[in-house]
């Protein structure tokens, strides 16, 4: 089933690049969700770090302006800045800077020494030392006032998460006065991150510029800010502006990748980093791939069921042909059989017909033979004149007796000797006579099969047969011509369109094949009946193949003609083999 196969083929190839599509189309979504997501976060980070630089930057300003106000009143020493800031009217001018700054919690000022000389939570200040601050013994070593981030503290006075921009007070020949602190707390990142309704699996961080955590959101591990950094958002480093993709590690408690997005901002280089986990992120992606995938498996199932059921009407269709084709066979060789039988009937008619004229026309020969015989007898040769007239009559009875005897051959009366025939050697013995007979412008060409199985039947009419289709031949010939004889074993089964009429069994096959002018269909439709002849007046009786016909037919066997004008004939003579001889003796009985 050619068709059937590229049909499938087809269908096979459709589901297949329909397949790829559908994939190129995930993957290609696949890259244009990461590409989103990047674009997403680099914009929030941008935004969460100018809003980071911001407020940093508006405590700045406030710690600038308590130094130029201690500097404004005179030289800054470690003495002069605990006698200037500790007064109230300072108090009063730290509570009003706070005005307006909800992520500045206090400010203090203290003095070289580490005590706070003055605090806008309170007034009279408590005696509080913070030498012992990192960030204060940072200041110390510095000889530059630029801010500098504490790391993330409990603030002793109000108990909270707090990280502190300090600014060193230098005096006019760069020794060390003191600081002024800003107080940021924290929780004010958080609730400013919480507004944003993070997906879950999202989160920011933000970190110093030594890359220390200052705050991460959402916090998942305890309120001590040096135990902030558990959880994705404190494990994500950050000290890499840009996006990138990041393993998950030990720290953050997560088995998922991330895509992380880092800013750090200009003055005072705070990573500010946002990130989301690829499960977040891949989310409506993974919705996506599989409504494509279903959608795929669907119509490829579809497209199965499609071809299945073309396949199955088609293999139906086919049987149907098959079965149109073999019944128009069988009409065929129906039609073949019925037309072989009723020529052998209207063989076997004609066979009856000239057999009882020639019956009654040879009694009138012996009547007509005995008369002249006699009438010889009385006159003697005394009249030449009438012993020629008696000549002549007497050769016109052996000629009329010779005609009634090929009449009586074909119509199966005159008395036939069944014998084991080696059709071999009778060919060979009857080569030269056939030479001699047919002249010298036609060939003849034997090819006997090897191991050829006998036959039965009357050798004389075998051999009368083969020179009859040998004559007829090269009659066929008029330019001369070759004619070559052939022998072989065949099978013939049942309805065998070589030999339609026969049973099945094996038979020897006598073909006599000419180069000579063919004939049509409709002459070879009529060459096995008595007295047709296609040859001119006084050429011929009609009676040759009708004789051969006779012999094949009273043998068990038949003869077929393949013949077409111009193309030449060939005659094939079937006789059973002695062995389908007894086969039909047996059934016969």
């Amino acid at each position: 089933m050619p068709a059937a196969r590229l049909l499938v083929l087809l269908g096979t190839l459709f589901v297949a690049s329909l397949a790829a599509a559908a994939l190129a189309l995930v993957v290609a979504r696949h890259a244009g969700r990461l590409d989103d997501a990047e674009r997403e976060l680099r914009t929030l980070d941008l935004l969460l770090a100018g809003e980071t630089e911001r407020s940093f930057q508006s405590v700045r300003l406030v710690l600038d302006g308590v130094a130029a106000r201690l500097a404004a009143s005179g030289e800054m020493t470690g003495g002069t800045v605990a006698r200037r800031a500790s007064t109230k009217a300072m108090h009063q001018e730290l509570r009003a800077r706070l005005s307006g700054l909800p992520q500045l919690e206090a400010v203090t000022i203290v003095a070289a020494d580490g005590r706070i000389a003055n605090y806008s939570r309170e007034w009279p200040v408590r005696y509080w030392n913070l030498s012992d601050r990192s960030y204060f013994r940072a200041m110390i070593e510095r000889t530059k006032d630029a801010p500098y981030i504490s790391e993330p503290l409990v603030d002793r006075f109000t108990k909270q998460p707090t990280v502190y921009l300090v600014r060193r007070l230098s005096g006019p020949d760069g020794s060390f006065a003191g600081i002024v602190i800003g107080a940021i707390r924290l929780n004010y990142f958080n609730r400013f991150y919480e507004t944003l309704r993070l997906l879950p699996g999202e989160f920011i961080a933000l970190r110093r510029p030594g890359g220390d955590l200052i705050t991460a959101f959402p916090n998942e591990g305890s309120s001590d800010p040096h135990l902030a950094s558990s959880g994705p958002a404190g494990a994500a480093s950050g000290n890499v502006p840009g996006v990138r993709r990041e393993e998950p590690t030990a720290a953050d408690g997560s088995s998922r990748p991330r895509l992380v997005a880092t800013t750090i901002t200009h003055d005072f280089s705070i990573q500010v980093a946002v990130g989301r986990d690829e499960k977040t992120l891949l989310a409506g992606w993974r919705s996506e791939a599989w409504a494509i995938g279903v959608a795929v498996a669907l119509v490829g199932l579809l497209t199965a069921s499609l071809l299945w059921a073309i396949l199955r009407r088609w293999h139906a269709l086919e049987l149907v042909a098959i079965a149109s084709t073999e019944r128009a066979k069988a009409v065929l060789a129906r039609r073949d059989v019925e037309g072989a039988l009723l020529q052998a009937q209207k063989m076997d008619a004609l066979g009856q017909l000239a057999g009882g004229i020639a019956h009654d026309f040879n009694n009138m020969l012996a009547v007509v033979s005995g008369c002249l015989e006699m009438l010889r007898h009385r006159l003697g040769s005394s009249e030449d004149g009438i012993g020629r007239c008696l000549d002549r009559s007497d050769e016109a009875v052996r000629r009329a007796t010779s005609l009634t005897t090929r009449l009586l051959s074909f119509a199966r009366k005159e008395p036939v000797r069944h014998v084991a025939i080696e059709v071999n050697p009778v060919i060979s013995g009857i080569v030269d006579l056939l030479t001699r007979t047919l002249g010298g412008g036609v060939t003849v060409d034997v090819f006997l099969g090897g191991d050829l199985l006998d036959t039965r039947g009357d050798v004389s009419q075998l051999e009368n047969a083969i020179l009859n289709l040998s004559v007829n031949a090269r009659d066929a010939m008029p330019e001369g011509g070759a004619i070559s004889i052939t022998t072989a074993n065949v099978d013939i089964e049942r309805e065998d369109p070589r030999a339609p009429d026969l049973d099945a069994g094996r038979f020897v096959q006598i073909s006599v094949s000419d180069s000579g002018t063919g004939m049509s269909p409709e002459t070879a439709a009529r060459i096995f009946e008595p007295f047709f002849t296609t040859k001119g007046a006084g050429k011929g009786t009609g009676l040759g193949l009708s004789q051969v016909f006779a012999f094949a037919r009273d043998a068990g066997g038949t003869i077929r003609v393949e013949t077409a004008v111009g193309r030449g004939t060939t005659f094939h003579l079937y006789l059973p083999t002695c062995s389908q001889h007894s086969v039909r003796s047996a059934a016969g009985a």
